[in-house]
């Protein structure tokens, strides 16, 4: 498959389908609705520490994914 043959919304619509809720949530906290790590944190009710931490292991966890998303 040729990169330009890609649909990036159904690669995206699967990636997010392996993300647990809370996973979910944090995304769309922050890359929809694009709120900052003090307004994550407030509305998760965690610390701000732990919204930005969840949120770099949300990144790793997109970024693994799409490193090993096969394309055939």
């Amino acid at each position: 498959m040729k990169l330009d043959e890609i649909d990036y919304e159904e690669c995206a619509k699967i990636l997010l389908d392996h993300l647990t809720h809370e996973e979910k949530l944090i995304y769309d906290l922050r890359y929809v609705r694009k709120n900052g790590v003090e307004e994550i944190s407030g509305k998760l009710g965690i610390s701000r520490p732990a919204a930005s931490m969840r949120l770099m292991r949300l990144r790793n966890k997109i970024k693994d994914m799409v490193y090993n998303f096969n394309i055939e």
